[in-house]
């Protein structure tokens, strides 16, 4: 699968996530209503596709990719979570936050327009319990949760076999849409991922 490559790692650091930028048209009839395509957050310097073309693919463990500036500074994790049918439904960006503070990773995730936000986002590995995130805000790409993992549930993301994310759409709230989020790869990835750098702790230009 070809994954857009968005935002700016400026961005990205300064709200301890990776900002995706994905807004797939789904046919299913629970799954959220959504644009075709992808939609490239605005970076600093204002080109879209300048951005675009200054995030690389460093590298490739299992389902998730590396994702870094040209000089490999501020990476993040980048998977598209996939529905029952295998169509891309989410984009997960996760960025590791240094040791020394409770969260333990800072994560983006970012689902078509329609989604409910105030069911959240939930997300469950293997048989443990789960845990729900809020989502923050909705724009042209899509509707963004942005929350971090403390140790607990990165421990758990690293030991899992399978992660479960749900959420549920305006159009049908009670029907419960189910994501398959694949952690082939994810500590390796994790591992390879840099703290967010002091200098990169900037906000954000709008």
């Amino acid at each position: 699968m070809k994954h857009m490559l968005q935002a700016t790692t400026a961005a990205i650091a300064a709200l301890f996530i990776a900002s995706g930028a994905m807004a797939q048209d789904t046919t299913e009839t629970e799954a959220p209503a959504a644009e075709t395509g992808s939609t490239p957050a605005t970076p600093p310097a204002g080109d879209p596709a300048a951005a675009e073309s200054r995030i690389q693919v460093k590298s490739t463990h299992g389902d998730w990719q590396v994702l870094c500036a040209p000089d490999e500074s501020d990476c993040y994790m980048y998977q598209v979570a996939l529905n029952y049918r295998n169509q891309p439904v989410a984009d997960f960006n996760i960025v590791r936050i240094e040791d020394d503070t409770p969260a333990k990773a800072g994560v983006t995730v970012l689902t078509p327009l329609g989604t409910l936000l105030t069911a959240g986002l939930v997300m469950q590995v293997d048989d443990n319990d789960p845990r729900q995130f809020p989502f923050v805000w909705c724009d042209g790409a899509g509707c963004f949760s942005r929350f971090a993992f403390d140790e607990e549930f990165l421990n758990d993301l690293k030991a899992g076999q399978q992660g479960l994310v749900s959420l549920r759409s305006m159009s049908n709230p009670a029907q419960e849409i189910i994501l398959n989020l694949s952690l082939d790869g994810f500590t390796a990835a994790f591992n390879e991922l840099e703290p967010l750098s002091n200098a990169s702790q900037q906000q954000p230009q709008q």
